[in-house]
């Protein structure tokens, strides 16, 4: 018995599915309602049709894309709840709690009050069990990160069984996991340790880049650093790190700093100790060794009139690789491979921002993009490595400290557009120093000086019963871009002051219809090479 059931299918009878007591979740590619695409998604008329024969009036649809659904909520009746971001990222976290409690009170039939819900429940045990319905655009990697932290957090599944279930239930055999972006991996672990190691509460914070480093660096990678925008509805550049705030750094410079900084402060390793709250399979040393960071806060940090501790300075194997430090003497840095001689135009960078650089929250992205130029003659550019990393500070240290370091391998980050795909390899390893900003900041300002509000704030799991606040969708049409590249377009200047909105029980006076605000919105580009793997088609995640 499994609550992730494969989607209904495009051709012939209905199939029977199985369902256990506390409910069901269907995962779905987005419905299209016109050719080509019915082709090889799912057809909406189809997919309520399936619905409605099987269930009634007891399905809900729970959809996650920020691109537009493709269709107005008025064709499923108006039971759709909207939490949309971006394709082929992780989801914001406050997002998280919001989408699970708001599945969690359908399916135990408790959208309405707790006293109401728990007598619906009683008088309607023979009745059939509520279903909730999940798609983005390949009903894959943001259903998939939805549906495990469902698991996770409402029904006390462990996450290698929740992981392991969708992809049983969603994938062909051979064709890989359902959820395989690593930074949506990541997520999900952050999702089981806020269930079962933090007692279900994240605080949101805006957070200060200092420094990131960069170990194997090749010539002519660009390196920017991101965070969502408008409820996580958009990614907005926030830095793009220039020329002039780049230092290369070579293996006597770092030595020498490493040498005098163990030597300053052994006394102060040995009475703070050591921590690391990485829940990846990543080596990531924890705050206090990197940064010699305590529980203080920021603005005591400031108060001392000094610079905060550059990792560099901290400890050298940001660069070359060294053995653990001893209490009597510091170690001096070896390197990992002496049988062959460095890459040639590799570098250990240090990349410092000129000025302070500010996120509006905690969900952080590091791009990295490398053009090599073609043919003088042609004028032409062509990419040859693209990778990224989402992280969230707050569960990599940010739960116990005020400031740390977080660190991946190139292998470990994620591809173009979902994909393992990364082109030539740009870089060997990366390390972002980070801290909270400090308890003034009110906004913050992109790459392209637009002004952001902060998220911050104590973020808990709704109660039962209670309404949950969700994303106010503009437009349903389906749109080109749906990740801001720094341009801002038209829609970005359309006001959106207004972006949440409570909403009740579905199909209450309350619910709002998804109406589109202009005509003449192209149709997204078909990723017609991509839609095979999967039980239904569709490569997208």
């Amino acid at each position: 018995m499994s609550p992730i059931t494969v989607r209904p299918p495009t051709l012939g009878s209905p199939i029977p599915l199985p369902y256990p007591t506390f409910g069901s979740i269907i995962a779905t590619s987005g419905p299209s309602t016109n050719y080509p695409k019915i082709a090889y998604r799912t057809p909406l008329k189809q997919l309520v049709n399936f619905l409605d024969n099987k269930h009634g009036a007891d399905w809900c649809i729970w959809e996650f894309r920020a691109e537009g659904t493709g269709y107005p909520d008025s064709e499923v009746y108006g039971r759709i709840h909207h939490f949309p971001f971006p394709d082929h990222h992780p989801p914001p976290f406050a997002l998280i709690p919001k989408v699970v409690a708001s599945m969690r009170n359908w399916l135990q039939r408790l959208d309405g009050s707790e006293a109401e819900g728990q007598e619906n429940k009683k008088k309607d045990e023979k009745q059939r069990q509520r279903i909730a319905v999940v798609h983005c655009k390949a009903g894959k990697g943001r259903s998939g990160t939805m549906a495990c932290s469902y698991l996770i957090s409402q029904e006390g599944w462990k996450m290698e069984d929740a992981l392991q279930r969708f992809t049983e239930r969603r994938m062909r055999v051979g064709f890989g996991s359902g959820v395989s972006i690593p930074s949506q991996l990541r997520w999900v672990r952050y999702v089981n340790r806020w269930t079962n190691e933090m007692g279900k509460r994240y605080v949101e914070r805006p957070v200060e880049i200092l420094e990131i480093h960069v170990r194997g660096l090749r010539d002519g990678v660009k390196v920017a650093v991101e965070g969502y925008v408008e409820n996580g509805q958009k990614i907005k550049q926030f830095h793009m790190f220039h020329k002039d705030e780049r230092t290369f750094m070579s293996s006597d410079t770092s030595q020498s700093q490493s040498q005098l900084q163990l030597s300053n402060n052994t006394s102060d390793d040995e009475n703070n100790g050591n921590s690391s709250s990485s829940n990846d399979n990543l080596k990531k040393p924890g705050p206090i060794q990197k940064l010699k960071a305590t529980k203080t806060s920021h603005s005591s940090i400031q108060g001392q009139g000094q610079e905060p501790i550059s990792a560099t300075e901290s400890d050298s194997s940001l660069f070359p690789s060294t053995t653990p430090a001893s209490t009597s003497s510091p170690t001096t840095p070896t390197t990992t491979n002496t049988s062959q001689p460095p890459q040639k135009h590799t570098h250990a960078v240090l990349l410092r921002p000129s000025s302070p650089l500010l996120l509006p929250s905690p969900d952080i992205n590091i791009d990295f993009e490398r053009r090599s130029k073609a043919a003088s003659y042609t004028g032409l550019a062509m990419v040859t490595s693209i990778a990224h990393v989402w992280f969230n500070p707050y569960f990599e240290g940010g739960d116990q400290y005020d400031s740390g370091v977080f660190e991946i391998e190139w292998d470990a980050m994620d591809g173009i557009k979902g994909t393992s795909r990364k082109g030539i390899k740009a870089l060997d390893r990366l390390k972002v120093v980070w801290r909270y900003a400090d308890d003034s900041t009110t906004e913050v300002k992109d790459a392209h000086a637009k002004t952001r509000p902060v998220s911050r704030g104590v973020v808990t799991e709704p109660k039962p019963g209670e309404p949950i606040p969700e994303t106010v969708v503009k437009d349903w049409r389906l749109k080109d871009k749906n990740k801001g590249d720094g341009n801002d377009t038209e829609e970005d200047k359309v006001d959106s002051s207004a972006d949440e909105g409570s909403v009740g029980s579905v199909g209450t006076a309350q619910k709002r219809e998804n109406v589109p605000l202009r005509e003449g919105d192209e149709e997204e580009k078909d990723d017609d090479a991509k839609e095979k793997g999967k039980n239904d088609s569709g490569e997208s995640k």
